[in-house]
This record gives C-alpha cells, sequence and structure tokens, in this order.
C-alpha cells in the first residue's frame, strides 16, 4: 500500500471519530485507532474482507472478497449478482477486514475437475 492511501484511510477515520456516538467511542476508543504506519502493515498483511451490502427488502447480503487497494479505495470484482444489483439499489456497503485469527479451521478444497472459460479466446468458426 502506498503512503498516500494509508493517509486517506487515517483522514477518513479521524472524520469519523469526529463525528461518532457515545456507543461507538465505547467499543472503539481514538486512543486504540491505528496510525498510518500501523494501518499500512496490518492492511498490507491482509488480502481477504466481508462486503455486506442491503438486499431490496432491508435484508443483508454478505460474502467474502478478495480486495486490493489503489489510490485510497478498496477494489475488489464482482460477478452480476446479488452484490452488483444491491449496489445499483443503494450505494452504501460496509467492508469488514477479515482476520486469520477468528477461524477454527483453514479449509483446504483440491478440485477433482476444473472449467474455465477466457472471454478473450475467439472462438472457432464452424465449418457450413
Amino acid at each position: 500500500m502506498m503512503p498516500e492511501d494509508a493517509a486517506a484511510f487515517v483522514e477518513v477515520q479521524e472524520r469519523s471519530y469526529a463525528r461518532a456516538s457515545p456507543s461507538i467511542l465505547t467499543s472503539y476508543p481514538h486512543s486504540r485507532a491505528m496510525d498510518g504506519p500501523r494501518m499500512a502493515a496490518f492492511l498490507d498483511s491482509r488480502r481477504h474482507a466481508v462486503c455486506a451490502t442491503s438486499r431490496r427488502d432491508g435484508r443483508p447480503q454478505a460474502s467474502p472478497v478478495a480486495f486490493i487497494i489503489w489510490n485510497g479505495a478498496f477494489w475488489f470484482a464482482s460477478v452480476r449478482g446479488a452484490r452488483l444489483r444491491n449496489l445499483r439499489a443503494r450505494p452504501y456497503a460496509s467492508v469488514v477486514i477479515v482476520l486469520p485469527s477468528w477461524a477454527a479451521a483453514l479449509i483446504e478444497i483440491r478440485p477433482d475437475r476444473l472449467f474455465s472459460y477466457d472471454a478473450t479466446i475467439e472462438a472457432p468458426r464452424e465449418e457450413a
């Protein structure tokens, strides 16, 4: 992560603390907030998060995502599905950076079969 990305996140954090409710300040005391170098080290050591959006009926939709940080923002890919529909309808999301310590186990999956699709490869023409 670039130093300017960490600075941008710390600036957002400071604005957030300035308007935080007493209950948030009790749960997340400002004295325990990460500074730029600590935030950069933390985020540089993680690549996964949980992204939560809201469905039309108000129910939450949360799923794991891999992310990168670029230009002061979190970036992650999405298929055309619930998350994208939710964000188009309500452009708000919560992102929680996943800490490995929460996991009870790591699950390894080795596929027996795998199919992929590269849309950049031109399809062969069928003979008439």
